[in-house]
């Protein structure tokens, strides 16, 4: 933390100074002051490495790089990696205090309290880091220069909250590296997507917008990148950090309940379902996070929004670069929209082939009586929503291959549309189902069902619909790095004319409204509507959120975790010294000189409850909203009962001991609560 301070400190010092030597020179002060000053220093036989190591620590710049600056201001605008490793180390650093405060107190799995500490860190974030790379992105466009990418950015501030968190106590307790690495690796990832998906939002809304500012867009981006983040963070400090400790718990988690669920003729779907319910179980821990849903819908709304403004015939001279003339900005001509939605309609089409395909299969598969209830369920929920992740991956990939620029935005719409239109099509298919006989799954009569396929499907939308987010987003990695180390070999793409734009503005807005309503009006839908109620037996049985088995399954996955992470130390500890106190009676009748004996032993077993108490403050509390109280009881009862007794001891009182005697026997029926609460959720009963 004082390593981090300190260079934070140094870098904001230095950039102070070469930003005022800027403004002096500006307001009109004379440059000869900066090369009088001082001479520029003689050349140093130093590695470069090691030279520019020294330079980080230090609090004012020389003096040659203050006259590079006065005569090159671009530097200034560059994104620095220790500006961006930095913000990740702090932001983390951040969130793990506020993670240890709300966990020593009885607001744990409170939303407002996840909220409090997840949008410090995000806020924090796209402040720093945010703004640095949109003021580089409107630099780069007034100068003429290349374009930023963002992926160097994104990759130091993924590097530094990595860092952060290893040095923290989250992810590596009691060792040097988590239980699972590859989950830590979820940090860079996340730092790259943020850098990469502002980057892109920011180019493309710097070359639209029209107002004498620029900064209702970058708010506009800003905010819902800070949405975004805010989701993560939520997520990483409530369900990343315990698969990020257990070892081996991401790749087993245990599925209670599943086992013969689904046995088909030949047993051949047994498989098959058990592979989609571990792929499933870490999923259902996103959408546990209220702000997933919102913040999916916001990375591809925001960019989708610049589709409405009518674009600028040339570039709009900004306050980032005061001296450049307008002639000189370059025309940077909207991409077309088009693209990225025949990409998505392809998807789309290519989700209703593969749901027909699945329904066909299951016509003739026809599963007996006893497998067409849940059974048979989840076999076609599992199989349409893997024919709409696929529609949405080849759209996502062949909108990155159509589109020159942007690339994550135009996978990020067509991956979407593509599961908007898909989903559609498996909505009117399975509420008619019976209609068509040649692909009846369930029922031969042909009626209409809208509200039970709603319901059918409302658990595995939510899932789907991150799915295809992050799907988008590989497939955009992808194609960028294959098209990379092939540039030489490729030519860019030509932008389309701007011919007939009143026309085309007027249909692109009526295409963005569509988009956005099915964006937003989804997830809230499922974040909203009630869960069904009534005595309707069809409506509960088609509800595949009451799955009691998934409930239990992320049940023992967080006990598991709390246990193997020093739960049990922490029980078996309490076990031994209660097995110590219960002996002391015995031991002492038995002895020549009871009262001795019970005075040379009685101080250690009392302060062992009260290390034991202590010790469990600085742990996770129980991840079981019921229990808590019981935890709770626990440590207040052991630390005050360890107090009471040594002070009985040392006062000589009697009565206190008694007292303190009664708060211990509190504590272990809160301790007996906490080892039944483990039993039961480690085996799977509810």
């Amino acid at each position: 933390m004082t390593l981090v301070v300190y260079l934070a400190r140094s870098d904001v010092l230095r950039s102070r100074e070469l930003h005022a030597d800027l403004t002096a020179a500006h307001w009109g002060a004379n440059p000869r002051i900066w090369g009088a000053a001082e001479p520029a220093p003689p050349a140093r036989v130093l590695p470069r490495a090691l030279h520019s190591f020294i330079e980080l620590w230090r609090t004012h710049p020389r003096w040659d790089f203050r006259r590079e600056a006065l005569a090159d201001s671009t530097p200034l605008f560059e994104v620095p990696a220790l500006l961006m490793f930095l913000t990740g180390t702090a932001v983390v650093m951040v969130n793990g205090q506020l993670w240890q405060f709300v966990g020593d107190s009885d607001r744990v799995g409170q939303w407002e309290w996840n909220v409090a500490m997840a949008l410090p860190p995000a806020a924090l974030v796209t402040g720093v880091a945010g703004t640095v790379l949109w003021r580089s992105v409107v630099h780069r466009i007034l100068t003429r220069r290349r374009r930023l990418s963002g992926a160097w950015a994104g990759l130091w501030l993924g590097t530094g909250m990595t860092v952060g968190e290893l040095f923290g106590n989250r992810v590596a307790i009691h060792r040097w590296l988590p239980g699972e690495p590859l989950v830590a690796l979820l940090l860079v990832l996340a730092g790259l997507t943020f850098a990469w998906w502002v980057t892109q939002c920011s180019h493309l809304w710097a070359i639209v917008w029209r107002g004498p500012t620029i900064r209702p867009p970058m708010m506009l981006v800003l905010a819902g990148a800070c949405l975004a983040l805010c989701a993560w963070f939520w997520w990483w400090q409530t369900s990343g950090v315990i698969l990020a400790n257990a070892p081996g718990l991401l790749a087993n988690l245990p599925g209670p309940g599943s086992e013969g669920l689904l046995v088909g003729p030949a047993g051949e779907y047994t498989a098959i379902l058990a592979t989609a319910e571990r792929a499933v179980a870490p999923l259902t821990t996103t959408v546990a996070v209220p702000l997933a849903l919102p913040a999916v819908a916001v990375l591809w709304v925001v960019p989708l929004l610049a589709w409405t403004v009518h674009p600028l015939p040339s570039g709009r001279v900004r306050s980032a670069a005061p001296d450049t003339d307008e002639s000189a900005i370059p025309d940077v001509p909207l991409p077309p929209l088009r693209r990225a939605l025949l990409a998505g309609l392809l998807g789309g089409v290519l989700c209703w082939v593969g749901a027909v395909t699945v329904k066909a299969h299951m016509h003739a598969w026809q599963p007996p009586a006893r497998l067409r209830g849940i059974a048979g369920a989840l076999l076609f929920q599992h199989g349409v929503s893997a024919a709409l992740l696929v529609g949405a991956a080849v759209a996502a990939l062949v909108a990155s291959l159509l589109v020159g620029r942007y690339r994550l935005i135009a996978a990020l719409v067509a991956a979407h549309t593509a599961a908007l239109a898909g989903y559609g099509g498996v909505w009117v298919l399975s509420a008619s189902d019976g209609c068509i006989q040649g692909i009846s799954t369930f029922t031969s009569a042909c009626g209409w069902r809208p509200a039970a396929v709603w319901q059918a499907f409302q658990y595995l939308l939510g899932i789907l619909i991150i799915l295809v987010t992050i799907v988008g987003i590989a497939s955009a990695a992808a194609t960028s790095a294959v098209r990379r180390a092939f540039r030489r070999w490729t030519r860019p793409t030509a932008s389309a004319p701007a011919g007939k734009e009143p026309r085309r503005l007027v249909l692109r807005r009526l295409v963005v409204g569509v988009l956005c309503a099915g964006a937003i009006g989804v997830p809230a839908a499922l974040l909203s509507l009630p869960k069904p109620s009534g005595n309707s037996a069809a409506a509960s049985a088609a509800k595949p959120t009451a799955h009691p088995w998934l409930a239990a399954q992320e049940a023992s996955a967080q006990a598991e975790a709390w246990y193997a992470l020093g739960g049990r130390d922490l029980l078996v500890r309490y076990t031994d010294t209660l097995g110590q106190l219960r002996a002391l009676g015995p031991d002492a009748q038995q002895s020549s000189d009871g009262n001795a004996l019970i005075e040379s032993r009685l101080p250690s077993i009392c302060a062992g409850f009260g290390k034991i108490a202590q010790d469990a403050n600085t742990y996770f509390p129980v991840p079981a909203p019921r229990i808590l109280p019981s935890w709770k009881t626990f440590t207040t009862m052991a630390a005050k009962g360890s107090q009471d007794c040594l002070t009985s001891l040392d006062q000589n009182d009697a009565a206190l001991l008694a007292t303190s005697l009664k708060e211990i026997n509190q504590a272990t029926g809160a301790v007996d609560s906490i080892s039944a609460w483990v039993t039961a959720s480690r085996t799977g009963r509810p």
